[in-house]
């Protein structure tokens, strides 16, 4: 071979890989350009699939737990109202009964000291035992919270309740049996229930009422909270009453609002209006958010797994 020929020939050679990469460039930028945009597609698709699925899973937990929430608060307050059927029948023990109507009528002073137990009324719970005559004064009366000496009086808040014109007090003589209240004044609550005294023997009206109450100290609370996991509290108005609505669709009637607070708990709660101050007394009770932290726990879960796909 020549030495031109053999020249020519390494010319050639030399000059092939550039001419096919050249020839190749189009072909990679478009597969590269194409890659970019699938791979940027299916981050959107996950992305958006995991938005929904964050906010349809988060969602409907936050709904089971605030339905679950009411439904607690509702045992709640059936349980109060359980409480006060059983005083209620200490209260009508004791108003239905031949003494207690020969002590309102005058008949029977010495009633007080041997048809009235203290001790009796402490062991269940009572913290406030009143009798009043048919003019409604006030005849008998014990606060086991207010000790002075050696007497009880009735705490001067009570005033408005244990009167003739309480609600307490019924004057309708076609109104018989108990009647109940949950009272709260001036940063004091609890429950009173009352019944007219009548004649065990012979049915027969006397005159009077007995009235009876507890107070919701933290004693109370928790023979209340026995139907919870987690123990019931007096709210503070200032802070919930916000949630609940300003038009109340039943005024005077009791109501449950529950509140998200953050992702770790969730609180319930339940308004009681006083119908006599107009006050309202709030229960609280907060749980831990524990199956939206399940969810959430597996959501993340579930991110990680698509991100490392």
């Amino acid at each position: 071979m020549s030495p031109l020929k053999s020249q020519k020939t390494a010319s050639v050679n030399a000059q092939s890989p550039s001419r096919v990469t050249t020839s190749r460039e189009p072909y990679l930028k478009k597969f590269y350009y194409t890659l970019l945009v699938l791979i940027l597609l299916c981050i959107i698709f996950f992305s958006l699939i995991s938005v929904i699925v964050s906010v349809f899973i988060l969602d409907t937990f936050q709904s089971i737990e605030e339905k679950d929430m009411e439904s607690r608060m509702n045992r709640f307050s059936e349980n109060l109202n359980n409480s006060i059927a059983y005083v209620g029948k200490t209260v009508a023990d004791y108003a239905v009964w031949d003494d207690m109507a020969r002590f309102t009528e005058g008949s029977y002073p010495a009633f007080s000291n041997e048809g009235m137990s203290q001790d009796s009324f402490k062991a269940i719970g009572i913290d406030i035992v009143a009798i009043l005559n048919d003019s409604g004064d006030i005849i008998y009366e014990d606060d086991y919270t207010n000790p002075v000496g050696d007497k009880f009086p009735l705490q001067p808040v009570l005033s408005g309740y244990i009167q003739s014109q309480s609600p307490l007090v019924q004057n309708d003589e076609n109104i018989t049996g108990l009647t109940s209240l949950v009272f709260h004044t001036k940063n004091t609550s609890g429950i009173l229930v009352s019944h007219p005294v009548q004649y065990h023997t012979t049915g027969t009206d006397g005159e009077g009422y007995v009235i009876m109450g507890r107070y919701f100290h933290p004693a109370y609370l928790q023979e209340l909270s026995i139907i919870l996991d987690e123990p019931a509290f007096l709210a503070d108005k200032c802070k919930v009453e916000q949630l609940f609505p300003i038009q109340d669709e039943h005024p005077g009637q009791r109501s449950i609002s529950t509140q998200v607070i953050n992702e770790s708990a969730i609180a319930s709660y339940l308004k009681i209006p006083d119908p006599l101050s107009k006050e309202t007394t709030y229960f609280g009770v907060i749980y831990p958010r524990k199956l939206y932290q399940e969810g959430l726990s597996t959501l993340t879960s579930y991110l990680l797994v698509i991100l490392a796909v």
